[in-house]
């Protein structure tokens, strides 16, 4: 859809189209791009959201689809009304109802591409044989979609308005759409309008990927790097600055890591000469993203460029001062070595045998310097956010994080990400003690707003803390279980009581003894209870035998893990010898499977355990666990889970 005739030029504003008024009162939503200092700014008409549908984060919905899940080719309803407004206006024949009609119509759209709009004009069916026709059918759709951008109020259209200005070569439309990106909502339309201009809007690119930090940077970045031709100070950024967001760097790292030479502009000197930080931290920060395991995008055995940028990275910071050596640079070290050695990590056999040695070396003499050490001991005396690197390294100069640790969380019991660290690495030597520590730091009901643990619903919720001493020092100890289950079920919240419940099935007949000692009679179910219990515990059949049971699993539906844990439902994975459960934690069993009707069992992507089974009406299904880790003894779940016949 394009045009050479100087209609063009005669709608050099696209604010000015004055096809009708819109129908509603208040700012459109360009004006409120336009005063918005925040890139999230409330919306004039906010999303309605339901309790049963999730409430998606500004331009997360356009990212996770446009990453995760391919086009479709299929003509949606609104934009086939976009397309018939189009027609109409084309034709002289369109009202004002139908215009606030199509408006209406296109209030459902939550994503939109040029595809979509491209889709409706194929399903239109529209007479395009001569050349008049077909301009006056793009001149209507500049007047409609440039009404729709900078005249819209609502969500939905506006986005239609720019795909499908997209689709034309219309210039003006440019700087309407790049006042409309400053808000998050947008970007993924607007920055997909820009790519089509080319480099005539690769500054406009290069400044929305700067105001932005999420979602919005992500879209950017995606359009900039796409682009044929970069200036220098484009791609120099992108190196330094762009390959971050605060999404997940998996997102744009991989990206610049493919598109720009990291080689070329990690290194850059300032007017005296001197070597400076921001190239080196770019190409430490992409270097650090491409480790990651479990990255939305490419992994660093991908880029085999990455070990001379990792030469080049160590023979940079050897250049510096050795003050000048920060923790960011000795975490990053700590990191390379451990994944170069770790069978299970992407840059174990990402390099030859001689460059792997080389680099593990090098991050081995990195951390054994006296600066280092000098470094983190000044971190650990910071209650900042370089205060968790920096226990991930005191091991290694021979000082206990353990006290640190403690001491922290004495300060803020809220830390969540301590209690992780805590449990996590000093559980199996200090339980008892850690125990000790949140039953009297952390609330006496065990219940938080601000640090609860990630269950469905909204509002207080058991303390992370509780996960995370369930998960990692108490589930397996004959009488640390027995005491936060004892803890939880004597709260004064509900909540706190039900997870207790959850938790006391899943101790052992040792640890309910040990509970009931505890406890004392008022926990004892009644005769009624323990009937019933009887009746829906696969533990407490006769005929069945319980082989395996992992708790703290996450459950999604289908045959891949989710990109979020939002997507999931952690609960309780049990087999027994006739059966396959998931107990949700919201209390729901949603999953009981015979295992006469499981098809298959595998390891899927990122150690997922992915099973599939057949239905009672011979449909197919499928589930996916797995924890940030992956599955836990994923090998013996995937071999005691093969198919077998009754």
């Amino acid at each position: 859809m394009s045009s050479g005739d100087d209609f063009w030029l005669e709608l050099a504003d696209p604010g000015s189209v004055a096809l009708w008024d819109p129908p509603f009162d208040g700012p459109t939503l360009r004006e409120v791009a336009l005063a918005a200092n925040d890139p999230d700014a409330p919306l004039p008409v906010p999303k309605q959201v339901s309790d049963d549908q999730l409430n998606w984060a500004p331009g997360a919905l356009a990212g996770v689809l446009g990453h995760h899940v391919g086009p479709s080719d299929e003509a949606q309803a609104p934009f086939v009304a976009l397309i018939e407004a189009i027609h109409r206006t084309a034709t002289r024949t369109l009202d004002r109802q139908m215009l606030l009609d199509a408006y209406e119509a296109l209030d459902s759209v939550e994503l939109a591409t040029p595809r979509d709009v491209a889709n409706a004009v194929a399903a239109h069916d529209l007479d395009m044989s001569d050349d008049d026709h077909r301009r006056r059918f793009t001149e209507a759709a500049a007047l409609v979609s440039g009404w729709l951008v900078c005249r819209s109020r609502h969500r939905g259209p506006a986005k239609a308005g720019l795909a499908a200005a997209a689709l034309l070569d219309w210039h003006p439309i440019l700087r309407p759409a790049a006042e409309l990106g400053r808000l998050t909502e947008f970007t993924a339309e607007v920055c997909t309008l820009l790519r089509a201009h080319g480099t005539l809007a690769e500054g406009i690119l290069l400044d929305l990927a700067r105001w932005h930090t999420g979602w919005g940077r992500v879209h950017a970045v995606e359009a900039l790097v796409a682009l044929e031709h970069r200036l220098p100070d484009v791609d120099r950024w992108l190196v330094e600055e762009g390959w971050s967001n605060t999404v997940s760097d998996g997102y744009t790292a991989p990206l610049v890591a493919e598109r720009v030479d990291v080689l070329e502009w990690m290194w850059s000197f300032d007017e005296q000469g001197e070597l400076m930080r921001s190239g080196l931290d770019g190409a430490r920060g992409i270097a650090n993203a491409l480790l990651d395991a479990y990255s939305p995008g490419a992994t660093i055995e991908h880029f085999p460029v990455m070990g001379e940028v990792l030469d080049k990275w160590f023979l940079g910071l050897s250049m510096l001062r050795p003050d000048a050596v920060t923790l960011e640079d000795l975490g990053f070290a700590h990191t390379l070595w451990k994944a170069l050695e770790d069978p299970e990590s992407p840059a174990y056999g990402a390099f030859d045998a001689s460059r792997s040695a080389d680099l593990a070396g090098r991050c081995r003499k990195l951390l054994s310097e006296e600066a280092s050490r000098a470094v983190v001991d000044r971190a650990l005396r910071h209650p900042d956010t370089s205060f968790i690197t920096a226990i991930t390294l005191a091991p290694l100069y021979g000082i206990d994080p353990l006290p640190l640790l403690i001491a922290r969380l004495e300060a803020d019991p809220d830390d969540s990400v301590s209690w992780f660290y805590l449990c996590r690495d000093h559980g199996s030597r200090a339980g008892a003690q850690i125990l000790s520590l949140a039953l009297r730091v952390l609330p006496a009901d065990l219940v938080s707003t601000t640090a609860r643990m990630p269950m469905p619903g909204s509002g207080p919720g058991v303390h992370i803390a509780v996960m995370h001493l369930w998960s990692n020092v108490c589930r397996r100890d004959p009488v640390l279980g027995p005491r936060l289950v004892a803890a939880l079920l004597d709260s004064t919240a509900p909540q706190a009581r039900e997870h207790g419940e959850r938790l006391r099935e899943q101790l052992s007949a040792e640890q309910r003894e040990r509970l009931g000692e505890i406890t004392g009679p008022r926990y004892e179910p009644t005769s009624e209870q323990a009937m019933d219990a009887t009746a829906n515990d696969p533990e407490a059949t006769a005929t069945e035998e319980v082989v395996a049971r992992v708790p703290d699993i996450l459950c999604w539906k289908g045959a891949q893990m989710g990109m979020t844990v939002l997507s999931s439902k952690p609960g309780e994975l049990l087999l027994t010898s006739q059966r396959l459960v998931f107990r949700s934690y919201s209390g729901k069993r949603d999953l009981d499977v015979p295992r006469s009707s499981i098809i298959s069992c595998e390891a899927g992507k990122k150690r997922a355990l992915v099973v599939r089974f057949r239905e009672q009406d011979g449909s197919e299904a499928a589930f996916t666990f797995g924890q940030q880790l992956g599955m836990p003894n994923l090998a013996a779940w995937v071999q005691a889970l093969q198919p077998r016949s009754t």
